[in-house]
């Protein structure tokens, strides 16, 4: 008996990329803003002091040639082994050999983030040198047939990656700036990392550099005033009720949103949820119990185990102990008072007092 190795057909995956496993082209935008922090976030580890930022520029195309995006991160970047090892086996799990054990604190995969590009170009070219000292730039330029090619550059630049995709004639709308500009805020607004789009006149910010409910406040007027705006501005209703979510299984935390307004218990919700700051979805419905019609909710989940579209959670030992969270008993009695603000919640207080205290503390239990 002689054994075979499987042959892959690389346009097949892209197929199977762009159609099945993520739901539109335009995450290409936030699978290189994945691999921008993943590779800052891994340069940290060797030095800690190193901030980090990502850069976005846009060339757009004049008669007739196409336009092209740069994404450049300052992260650890790559060497000639990682280049082969990383961007030419599909379906490695970690980005650096030399620390695997570290993976857990990445977002996303390297290998097939970086297929993500196909979707939108025929050709990938990065430049890349890595942080060690005495390492090359290398040019490695990758085709949607399979192939790729790598070579030495002569050029000495900053340690650090950049990613250089030319739009097809179909997808020149996916790569135009404002489109750029609108996925980067959209996917990457809560991201720690800087994220900048560079223009002639200068810089100009796409992110807040951070978890907004994280960051320090001066006072609980400031919260507060702070955790509402971002309801008006995420969800479009000023809420009732605004309650701090946390727990340690999944490392959870966030804000749920207490509609208004009554919601039929046959409604489906869902959440916006983010995944160590990257957005994941803004439809996510297998995050919190199937009772929490009540509250629109805004998280971002350290531990949890992301699909590989990146787009929701499996369902695992962990996400199900983040929806059976409960909350200490004074905590729950803390919580059933505040129902009383709103003729809505007056309303619904007196159908079902009891019932409606208790969701809302155990929805409170996550804290």
């Amino acid at each position: 008996m002689t054994d075979h190795r499987f042959q892959v057909d690389l346009r097949g995956i892209i197929d199977l990329l762009a159609n099945h496993l993520y739901s539109s082209p335009r995450v290409y935008v936030r699978e290189l803003l994945q691999n921008a922090v993943d590779a800052i976030a891994a340069r940290r580890r060797i030095d800690p002091d190193h901030v980090g930022a990502i850069g976005i520029e846009i060339a757009e195309g004049r008669d007739g040639t196409p336009t092209t995006l740069t994404f450049e991160d300052d992260g650890i970047g790559l060497d000639e082994e990682e280049v082969h090892r990383f961007l030419a086996t599909i379906g490695l799990s970690s980005k650096r050999n030399a620390i695997d054990d570290l993976r857990e604190s990445f977002i996303g995969q390297f290998g097939i983030g970086i297929l993500s590009c196909f979707m939108v170009a025929d050709e990938i070219v990065m430049i890349t040198r890595s942080v060690r000292d005495g390492a090359p730039t290398l040019e490695w330029k990758g085709r949607d047939d399979g192939t790729y090619s790598l070579r030495r550059l002569g050029t000495d630049v900053s340690p650090g990656t950049r990613v250089y995709l030319r739009a097809r004639p179909d997808t020149e709308a996916l790569l135009a700036r404002e489109t750029v500009e609108e996925l980067a805020r959209h996917y990457g607004e809560f991201l720690s990392v800087p994220v900048n789009m560079r223009l002639p006149a200068g810089e100009r910010a796409l992110n807040r550099g951070g978890i907004p409910w994280t960051q320090p406040f001066s006072s609980a007027t400031e919260r507060d005033a702070m955790t509402r705006d971002l309801c008006r501005e995420l969800f479009g209703f000023d809420p009732l009720e605004c309650i701090p979510l946390r727990s340690e299984s999944g490392g959870v935390e966030g804000i749920a949103y207490v509609y208004p307004t009554e919601v039929s218990p046959a409604a489906r919700n869902t959440h916006r949820v983010y995944h160590k700051g990257m957005l994941l979805s803004e439809a996510s419905d297998n995050l919190l119990p199937p009772w929490a019609v009540f509250a629109k909710c805004v998280v971002n989940a350290r531990d949890l185990r992301p699909t590989a579209s990146r787009e929701s959670f499996f369902e695992d030992e962990t996400l199900d102990r983040t929806r059976r969270a409960h909350p200490p008993e004074d905590q729950a009695q803390r919580r059933r008072p505040r129902l009383g603000r709103g003729a809505g919640a007056e309303r619904q207080s007196r159908r079902r007092p009891e019932r409606t205290g208790a969701r809302l503390a155990l929805l409170a239990g996550l804290q």
